[in-house]
């Protein structure tokens, strides 16, 4: 029973297919990503630059060597390419950013490879977290937590009240995951959290589903906040006027008339936790 459960979830995650192909090729890690495995097969050193063309014979290449990667090569190439290609912090992100757009649709096969090798890792249970900590310097105080949901990162991203962990990440991208959460000074340890099979969880598998939750809880932002998101604070609203024009494009916004996110106290009065998984898709979807 249970491997006659296991084949047709796969054949549910291999039927939707074509739309997360399709969400790879929208999203701006994605384009990022397939950008960096060409540039592998290419033998090119651009660390912080798109490549300005696509070669089929290297699009191929990357295919077959997809074949051969771990998760964990998949994400530390992702958080690579997302901090160097497509990261708000990078001065020449949106011209780089265009130019994987532009090529995409010449990467397809690419995409496909990527979902064919890693659509069952990639949509795992959430059975298996960890929290993880680094050393706290001299002066510093830990906030308790699960009181004023209410203090919130930003204008409302996320609380600062809350338990944050992750789906146990494969060690090769140990020190990516400790860059991009800055967490300093070390050492840092990883502690393994099993998760209660009765808690009540609302599950972020697309973008609907966090359009639902910001609807059903919803707070309007008070205050502007741009630092994750294009331009950024070394560009300037001028540096995207090329990843503008690129109709497919969701890597800039240069208006928001009205900016609405979670209410964390809300929604922690109706659940335990919000959970964002993996393959999370860069379009919206009919919910």
């Amino acid at each position: 029973m249970e491997s006659r459960g296991r084949s047709e979830r796969l054949s549910v995650i291999m039927a939707e297919m074509v739309p997360v192909v399709d969400d790879l090729l929208a999203a701006q890690v994605g384009v990022a990503l397939l950008d960096r495995l060409e540039l592998d097969e290419r033998g090119m050193f651009r660390p912080f630059d798109a490549l300005t063309d696509s070669d089929p014979e290297s699009v191929e290449r990357a295919v077959t060597t997809v074949g051969t990667m771990t998760i964990g090569q998949l994400l530390h190439t992702a958080l690579d390419a997302a901090d160097r290609i497509a990261g708000p912090w990078t001065g020449g992100a949106p011209d780089s950013l265009a130019l994987a757009y532009e090529l995409a649709s010449a990467r397809r096969p690419l995409a496909e490879a990527l979902w064919q090798r890693f659509c069952e890792s990639l949509a795992g249970p959430m059975d298996v977290q960890e929290h993880w900590l680094s050393r706290c310097e001299p002066g510093m105080t830990v906030v308790p937590g699960f009181i004023d949901f209410s203090r919130v990162y930003g204008n409302g991203e996320f609380t600062w009240s809350g338990f944050w962990t992750v789906s146990a990440p494969a060690g090769e991208i140990h020190d990516d995951l400790v860059a991009a959460w800055e967490m300093f000074p070390g050492p840092i340890s990883r502690w393994h959290m099993p998760i209660n099979p009765g808690a009540h969880v609302w599950n972020i598998d697309h973008p609907a589903d966090w359009v639902r939750l910001v609807e059903t809880f919803p707070r309007v932002a008070t205050e502007p906040h741009a630092g994750w998101e294009l331009p950024g604070p070394n560009q300037h609203k001028g540096d995207v006027a090329h990843l503008a024009e690129i109709p497919a494009q969701h890597g800039v916004r240069t208006v928001v008339d009205r900016h609405v996110l979670p209410d964390w106290d809300a929604v922690a009065s109706e659940y335990d936790g919000v959970h964002l998984s993996w393959p999370v898709s860069s379009r919206p979807r009919d919910s």
